[in-house]
């Protein structure tokens, strides 16, 4: 096999793996790289291309296709050579089975995508799992953090996975893998009882992992006619109301899931308490402001 071999794809699967790039770089060096991160998708995705090939159903010309080179790591040339037989190629050169893989790559949800390019941080945290141990991760902030991991979630909303556990002071966290730069499992063992994991268990359901961070507390609002049929039909990252008597509703959450779902509703809602919160928001509204006044 060559050193550099050269590659020719779609230009709209050259610019999502670009995006791809910039995307999970930013917390994985070996990702900031185009030969980085296509060596990380031919080493752990496992593609059927052989009917695609067969069909040929890319069809490339030179005004919508980009041609680029691609250096293979000694571990990428084992590993195809290896498996020479599943690709095929004594049918179809190297770089057509590569032009494959990566078309298939960039039609991933983003959840899937970072299950093959996180591979190997998602198996020690499944280690660390399966062992009950603590782990230590370094985030996309360079910041060091210990945590007692209990599952990794997937959130359909957004395709998005998340590592779910107990921080130190034994309050449920979250975080996204992809924000992980680098993890270790650590000699200690988890320390979490099953009252944890039901709590956190009721709160995925309910929350779902973005607003774990925080804890939740009784929060008041009243909403008018338009913005209760907002609320009914504006679903993402919706909190659900635990009473409700006309205009006047409870909620049992977070600040951060509050804030994050009702701020854009503006004139439509009023937080009624607790006061901390109302005055977040009257401080949001204002700085808004602020933008326009300037």
């Amino acid at each position: 096999m060559s050193e550099t071999l050269s590659i020719t794809i779609s230009l709209n699967d050259y610019d999502s793996l670009n995006h791809d790039k910039e995307t999970y770089g930013k917390s994985r060096k070996i990702l900031s790289t185009m030969n980085g991160l296509i060596n990380q998708i031919i080493l752990n995705y496992t593609c059927d291309c052989k009917e695609k090939i067969k069909n040929n159903n890319i069809r490339l010309s030179s005004h919508n296709s980009k041609v680029f080179k691609f250096r293979p790591s000694n571990e990428t040339k084992e590993y195809i050579l290896s498996n020479s037989d599943s690709f095929d190629l004594e049918k179809n050169s190297i770089p057509t089975y590569i032009r494959y893989i990566l078309n298939c790559f960039t039609k991933l949800q983003n959840s899937n995508k970072v299950k093959i390019l996180y591979k190997d941080i998602i198996d020690k945290i499944e280690l660390a799992i399966a062992a009950k141990k603590k782990i230590s991760y370094i985030n996309s902030n360079n910041e060091s953090r210990i945590i007692s991991p209990l599952y990794i979630h997937e959130d359909k909303n957004i395709n998005a996975l998340y590592l779910i556990g107990l921080n130190g002071k034994g309050d449920s966290t979250s975080y996204r893998i992809f924000r992980i730069s680098k993890i270790k499992v650590e000699k200690e063992n988890i320390d979490y009882s099953n009252n944890d994991k039901i709590v956190i268990d009721a709160r995925l359901v309910h929350e779902g992992p973005v607003f774990l961070d925080e804890k939740p507390e009784k929060i008041i609002l009243k909403l008018t006619e338009n913005g209760k049929y907002r609320y009914t039909n504006e679903k993402l990252f919706r909190p659900m109301y635990s009473k409700a008597n006309d205009d006047i509703f409870e909620f049992y959450c977070t600040h951060k899931q509050i804030k994050y779902y009702f701020f854009k509703l503006g004139k439509e809602v009023t937080v009624i308490s607790p006061d901390d919160l109302r005055n977040e928001f009257v401080s949001m509204y204002e700085k808004a402001l602020q933008t326009y006044i300037q």
